[in-house]
């Protein structure tokens, strides 16, 4: 049986690991916007410099660029980099600064501190 030729390098359609950064694990409420729909509410489930995953039922398009608004925090922007029925990934258009990346590991440490003790 032959086998289709593979491109070399790994590409996300591939489904393989693609992250740059360490990934931290969040829990944030947030609101998402961009030009084909009005803001909707969505949940930030994880976070590095360059992206997050958003749960959400919305079904928007790769490439779509969007506006992210976590309140008390920040506001980011980025594309849609994946969708699927329960979630998408972004991948900001900057990386975060890293003062906010800074407190993002201050909180993540914090909460993992706080769920030991449970």
């Amino acid at each position: 049986m032959a086998t289709q030729p593979t491109k070399s390098g790994d590409s996300a359609w591939q489904g393989k690991e693609q992250r740059q950064a360490i990934r931290l694990i969040v829990d944030w409420a947030a609101s998402v916007s961009a030009a084909p729909f009005d803001t909707k509410v969505v949940h930030v489930t994880d976070c590095t410099i360059w992206g997050c995953r958003i749960e959400t039922d919305l079904a928007i398009a790769i490439g779509t660029f969007v506006n992210i608004s976590i309140p008390q925090f920040t506001e980011v922007c980025g594309w849609v980099a994946w969708s699927s029925p329960e979630a998408m990934g972004i991948d900001f258009s900057h990386p975060l600064r890293s003062r906010v990346l800074d407190y993002l590991m201050e909180r993540n440490d914090s909460s993992e501190a706080c769920s030991d003790r449970d």
